[in-house]
């Protein structure tokens, strides 16, 4: 079976392969389980770690490797299959001038992966009847004015989280970048025009994104953060997630970002900045390890009880095609299309349909992916804007590909 070179040489991998075989005489190896639909079971979270220790040492291994040559200082891993923890490992330091270790508890920022707590929340609440996804924004925020290309169809909450308001990318970011409160960007957003066709046209937004906050708090009744808590952390046991700057600093377990700043790859530790704690919904979230495994599973579809396949389906769908916007992913050799749904992409590649999404803030870089149908799915959160963070996702669902091929496997071992 070919590899593509981009990924890990072919004479190496089967050395790896075969050395573990050889070192381990109980080696099992399991074809992958036939292809799921979004009809899972809620089963227990209790002992939810099943490591694959073939494929803990291929990752191990090779992961290792980009790390160091990419200078990355530090990153927590874990992947999922069904609803069990096959690999989890965290490598590197927490800050480069300290050189503590990062372990499953270290909090990082997660950057946009933000944006997907938001489109699973108006998922929840439109599940239970208190948003329509459809209707105009100003049905449930009136003060914020926010101008369609055609009156005759306003903007609505699918445009915003849908990143297809008619707006310009990024419209106002640099306001959340400045610290500028949440109320005070809404009404600057109030004082421009859409650039493109409402409904039609992709832009990622952070600003008109964070609209869905006063949207969750104007139905609820709550702070956006009390809804984030009541519907989505406290029922996940996501128990050391926090979306303020103190929920951060005042933590004896947390990373700082790093960023490389020529060819040389100097690395240069950051402060953790209050930006984006202005804007939750975009961008504020911090996490450790241990509870984005949790929340990786749960929109795996493994616990419906918090999560249901109806809400799946809404917030998963595609809405818009992104696949000529110009990002790293659209630029894999395996990329078919990409698409956007409610706070998550859709990445159709050569044999991978995924749900995914990255973040980046202050230095930091995340990742989160699944194959809903292969039941397989990967969390990598980087404290650091190393460029194997654009190269993760892909890099691990071609081994994945290959670690599961019956023919592949045949080819190394002979049997």
């Amino acid at each position: 079976m070919l590899i593509k070179s981009i990924i890990y040489n072919k004479f190496t991998l089967i050395t790896l392969l075969l050395s573990i075989l050889l070192t381990h005489s109980s080696f099992h190896f399991e074809f992958p389980d036939n292809a799921k639909t979004w009809e899972t079971s809620d089963k227990a979270w209790d002992s939810y770690v099943e490591e694959d220790e073939v494929l803990a040492n291929l990752l191990e291994n090779y992961i290792s490797q980009k790390l160091k040559d990419n200078a990355c200082p530090g990153l927590a891993l874990s992947i999922i299959k069904n609803d069990k923890v096959i690999y989890n490992q965290t490598f590197g330091v927490k800050n480069m001038l300290t050189k503590q270790p990062i372990d499953d508890c270290t909090i990082f920022r997660i950057g946009s992966l933000s944006k997907g707590f938001a489109g699973v929340l108006a998922g929840i609440l439109s599940e239970k009847g208190l948003i329509n996804l459809d209707a105009p924004i100003s049905q449930y925020v009136p003060d914020i004015t926010l101008s369609s290309s055609d009156p005759a169809q306003p903007i609505t909450v699918r445009h915003i989280l849908s990143h297809t308001s008619g707006y310009s990318t990024h419209t106002y970011s640099d306001l959340i970048d400045n610290n500028y409160s949440r109320e005070n960007i809404y009404k600057k957003l109030g004082t421009i025009q859409p650039h493109y066709k409402t409904g039609n046209h992709f832009a990622y937004q952070n600003a008109i994104f964070g609209i869905i906050e006063a949207v969750v708090e104007s139905v609820t009744q709550l702070s956006y953060p009390e809804a984030l808590e009541k519907y989505i952390l406290k029922p996940l046991d996501m128990n050391e997630t926090s979306y303020t700057y103190d929920g951060i600093i005042n933590t004896d377990n947390y990373c700082v970002g790093h960023k490389q700043y020529n060819k040389q790859k100097t690395i240069k530790a950051l402060t953790i900045g209050k930006h984006y704690y202005n804007m939750v919904s975009a961008g504020g979230i911090n996490a450790p390890l241990s509870d984005m495994t949790k929340w990786l599973i749960a929109c795996m579809g493994h616990k419906p009880d918090v999560i249901s396949n109806e809400v799946r389906r809404a917030v998963f769908t595609p809405n818009v095609n992104t696949t000529r916007d110009k990002k790293y992913f659209n630029k894999w050799p395996s990329l078919i299309h990409s698409y956007y749904g409610l706070g998550w992409r859709n990445l159709e590649t050569e044999k991978n349909y995924l749900i995914h999404h990255g973040g980046l803030v202050n230095g930091f870089r995340s990742e989160i992916a699944f194959d809903a149908m292969k039941q397989i799915g990967a969390v990598f959160m980087f404290n650091s804007t190393c460029p194997y963070a654009n190269e993760c996702i892909e890099d691990f669902f071609e081994i994945w590909n290959d670690y599961n091929d019956p023919s592949f496997m045949r080819n190394i071992t002979g049997f």
